[in-house]
Order: C-alpha cells, then sequence, then structure tokens
C-alpha cells in the first residue's frame, strides 16, 4: 500500500515525476522514465510504461519501442 517511485530534480528538489505502484494489474515491470542529452541540456519524458520482465534483457523489446 501506498509505495510509490519519483522522479526528483536534485537542483531545486522539485518532484518531476511521480508513479503510484500499489496499482493493481497484470505486469512485473515498469519503465518510469526516459532521460536524453541534446546539446548539452538533459531533459526527462515521464513514461510509466507497464511490461513484463524481471531483467533488463526481458525489457530491452519495450525499451527499443521507446527509444
Amino acid at each position: 500500500q501506498n509505495a510509490f517511485c519519483r522522479v526528483v530534480d536534485m537542483d531545486d528538489n522539485k518532484e518531476q515525476a511521480r508513479f503510484n505502484l500499489s496499482e493493481s494489474g497484470n505486469y512485473t515491470s515498469l519503465i518510469i522514465s526516459k532521460f536524453q542529452v541534446n546539446h548539452g541540456i538533459w531533459s526527462m519524458t515521464a513514461l510509466g510504461v507497464k511490461c513484463q520482465g524481471t531483467t533488463i534483457n526481458d525489457l530491452l523489446p519495450e525499451i527499443r519501442k521507446i527509444l
């Protein structure tokens, strides 16, 4: 109950994304966000993609779709 995961900007301590992990559903993994750098500027995209897998190798097919 009340389980969550969040992404926080360490410069200003502001929460950038928050995902409720207490939701029920038929999934074993959650791809939380995507980080990328373009011309030295970092950006973050919140995703919240529910998928199946317990290792990075299990998740690679879903990760490739996102990239």
